[in-house]
């Protein structure tokens, strides 16, 4: 997976939740470290 890829979709993701009415201020933050992680380790899934 390519890391522009989840990070994007991941951001998507909390643009669409919060479009929704969603407060998602700790999920997002958890998120962003997941895909900052995924991208460190390379990680290619």
């Amino acid at each position: 997976m390519n890391s522009n890829l989840i990070s994007r979709q991941v951001e998507e993701y909390i643009s669409f939740k919060k479009a929704l009415g969603y407060q998602i201020k700790i999920e997002s933050q958890e998120l962003r470290r997941f895909s900052a992680y995924i991208v460190s380790i390379g990680y290619e899934g």
